[in-house]
């Protein structure tokens, strides 16, 4: 190895699996910055990092068998002597900084027994990360000694034991996650002292007694999660002075008392704060009780005597619109209270609530039949309003537009007419719009382009009318889905949308009777209208008539006879599959199914097909998967079968007049091929031996030919060996009486 590379500043030094000699340079192995990998068929060493390393390597050995782990699993292999091979960069889950283990990451391996207490010999490590195994025992006091640990994760195993107050000297933690474990006894007051904590997450464990004071020290927490354990007492006034708290989940405890006001000051930053389920009393802080939808806060429930005013008083309001707008709908009381009485507001049918106020509400097939209210918009915290496959008459009042959390409107199957209210175009969150089988009518309101958030827009089957707005194409740029057909739209598809290739676009049976009104895809119907020229060559050369292809609608693909059109991407519409089978067919196989260059799937079984197969042609459909003509007079040999590509996977040319032998790299240039059907036919001589390479093959039905020899050994699929060969019934065994005596049977391979 040369010396003059330490006159280089590297950062990363990778030279592994070469045969170089030697000692790695001072400079780099004495570095704790660079990323050295220099084992693997050298003959190199790097004394400074051997000897720290080799001390380290063994208790990761031992920890890792400590839980149970085998040194195999692990990453140790033996040499050809016998010896170790103890290359460690390669080992499970661990990280290297410099010469020292900086991480291990042992997650969900199924790991058991106890945790290693001579971790605390990994000197630089920073993470330790167990969680997701069924490690027992207890949390070793040792771990508490590691100085340098910043992560310390070892949640969902089945710890018991008390938590070590030692994790408090842990200066650096940021991350302590032991949840989902057995622990019991509790919270040392000294995890309050580690100063640099991040997230600090205890729950579901049976930790009991009160919350330290000490927690509301470490000034950088955003996420405190105790919920789920037997803590009773008062909340401590000092967790108001985490002012970077985000998240404090004290839910399903036995806490006790009232709410210090203190912790208003946590409002702010403060996104989630759950504190239900306990025994707590009194009035929920002001600033708290009165926050914004912002705040996810949950209080009720056995917090019988806790209360919080304001926002008791909108739900309140929330359920009292929410019960005119059943009435006026024609809602039967019966169904809305069907799980409570009418207090009970938790209970009432369809309607979710959170935060204090209505967010969803879900009336589907409720046999509602008057009209949607007003005062539908005075629910101005709902996110979804479902009232699809009712009998619901009369417009969308223009209120709608004051519900601007709106993500989700669904009335499809009802009796609505009246227009789209502009409106409509205020709900800026809307994501999902649908207003599909109705009765709406009017122009498309171009304030719907207002709606940038929409990924799914379906107003089909209705009576719309007049063009689509071009502006929902420019400013509707997160779409998926767009149905707008079965109306009485003109005109075209707004261009981006027409050229897109990531909507799923349905447009059509708009006007279509008439060629000047309807609405038509430019972009999208181009393809379509070259391949209609080659389906008429394909079928009328097969004999078939033109009448029949189409159904007597040559503009609606949708009828075409056994004929599937795609056209969810910006190639526009296509062929994409064709099953003419049965259809009394004759000739040979026209070129032109060569134009088809979207086809995946053809099948022109059990006709009169004649002629040779034209591997060539059909090779130029470079996305076919699916190719079947079985059960017609073809002939010819598999000379060019291996040109229809390694995307093929289905393959089913039996019951022809096809022979030959069948040659090398043919069939086995065919690497997709899942199902192959030569049966019936009147192939000879061997069979190639390179079928073995067709390593997805799953059904290889060969029998009924005049194939000698032997079947590949690598070929690992059942045999049937008896003197008659018939096809058993999918799915199914049977034994028949053969040569060797009583064989099993079974459909993967016949021969």
């Amino acid at each position: 190895f040369p010396d003059c590379l330490e006159d280089l500043n590297l950062k990363k030094l990778h030279v592994q699996h070469n045969k170089i000699e030697g000692k790695i340079p001072g400079k780099f192995d004495n570095s704790d910055t660079v990323d050295l990998q220099y084992k693997d068929n050298n003959e190199l060493t790097a004394p400074g990092r051997e000897v720290v390393i080799s001390d380290e390597k063994d208790v990761v050995k031992e920890g890792w068998e400590r839980l149970g782990g085998k040194l195999e699993a692990l990453g140790v292999t033996a040499n050809k002597g016998g010896d170790e091979e103890e290359d460690h960069t390669m080992w499970k889950g661990l990280t290297f900084k410099g010469y020292s283990v900086s991480s291990i990451v042992w997650k969900k391996l199924s790991l058991k027994g106890s945790i290693f207490a001579d971790f605390k010999s990994l000197k630089k490590i920073t993470s330790l990360c167990l969680q997701g195994n069924r490690i027992e025992g207890d949390i070793p006091k040792e771990l508490g000694e590691i100085v340098s640990l910043v992560t310390l994760d070892i949640s969902n195993n089945k710890l018991s034991g008390d938590l070590p107050k030692e994790l408090g000297e842990l200066e650096l933690l940021e991350t302590l996650d032991v949840s989902n474990n057995e622990i019991t006894g509790k919270i040392p007051s000294d995890l309050g002292e580690c100063k640099e904590l991040r997230k600090l997450d205890l729950s579901n464990n049976s930790i009991s007694g009160h919350i330290p004071p000490n927690l509301g020290k470490p000034a950088y927490l955003k996420y405190l999660d105790l919920q789920k354990n037997d803590l009773c007492g008062p909340i401590p006034a000092e967790l108001g002075d985490l002012s970077n708290l985000e998240v404090l989940k004290l839910n399903n405890n036995k806490l006790e008392d009232k709410l210090d006001d203190n912790l208003e000051k946590l409002i702010g930053n403060l996104e989630t704060l759950h504190i239900h389920n306990n025994l707590l009393e009194g009035t929920v802080p002001n600033r708290i009780d009165k926050a914004d939808s912002s705040l996810d806060f949950l209080y009720g429930n056995n917090n019988e005597k806790l209360e919080a005013t304001s926002r008791e008083e909108k739900i309140k309001q929330d359920m009292e619109r929410a019960k005119q707008c059943w009435d006026a709908m024609g809602g039967l009381p019966q169904v809305l209270f069907e799980k409570g009485g009418d207090k009970d507001f938790k209970y009432w049918h369809g309607v979710e609530i959170a935060d204090g106020r209505i967010v969803k509400i879900n009336w589907k097939e409720c046999k509602l039949k008057g009209s949607i209210p007003s005062i539908i918009g005075d629910l101005d915290a709902l996110t979804e309003l479902n009232l699809e496959e009712n009998k619901i008459e009369g417009s969308i009042p223009a209120s709608i537009g004051n519900c601007k959390h709106l993500s989700g409107l669904f009335v499809r199957n009802n009796e609505l007419d009246g227009d789209i209210p502009k409106e409509l175009g205020k709900c800026s969150e809307l994501r999902e719009l649908s207003l599909r089988n109705n009765k709406i009518s009017g122009e498309v309101p171009k304030e719907l382009g207002k709606l940038v958030n929409l990924t799914s827009f379906k107003i089909n089957n209705n009576k719309l009318e007049g063009s689509l707005p071009g502006v929902l194409g420019t400013k509707l740029n997160k779409l998926k889905t767009f149905h707008v057909h079965n109306n009485l739209l003109t005109d075209i598809i707004p261009v981006e949308i027409d050229k897109s290739n990531e909507i799923d676009l349905q447009y059509g049976k708009n006007n279509e009777d008439d060629e000047d009104k309807k609405l038509k895809a430019p972009k999208r119907e181009e393809p379509i209208r070259k391949e209609k020229g080659a389906l008429e060559k394909c079928w009328t050369k097969l004999g078939g008539e033109l009448s029949t292809l189409y159904h007597g609608n040559k503009e609606d693909h949708s009828r075409w006879k056994g004929v599937t059109v795609g056209g969810q991407n910006s190639n526009g519409y296509h062929v994409t599959e064709i099953d003419w089978s049965e259809s009394k067919l004759s000739g040979s196989i026209p070129n032109a199914f060569g134009e088809l260059e979207e086809l995946t799937v053809l099948n022109l079984d059990d006709n009169r097909l004649t002629g040779r197969v034209r591997y060539g042609t059909l090779a130029a459909c470079e996305k076919l998967t699916i190719l079947s003509i079985e059960k017609n007079e073809l002939s010819g040999d598999l000379k060019g079968v291996k040109d229809l590509g390694e995307q093929l996977t289905y393959l089913n040319l039996a019951k022809n007049r096809l022979g030959g032998k069948i040659p090398e790299e043919s069939l086995s240039k065919l690497s997709g091929l899942t199902h192959v059907y030569l049966n019936d036919n009147e192939f000879r001589g061997d069979l190639p031996d390179d079928l073995k390479h067709l390593k997805n093959l799953t059904t290889l039905h060969i029998h009924n030919n005049k194939l000698t020899g032997l079947v590949p050994e690598e070929i690992e699929i059942k045999k049937e060996l008896s003197g008659k060969k018939k096809k058993p019934k999918k799915g199914r065994r049977k034994e028949e009486e053969g040569g060797g005596g009583r064989q099993e049977v079974e459909e993967a391979f016949l021969y």
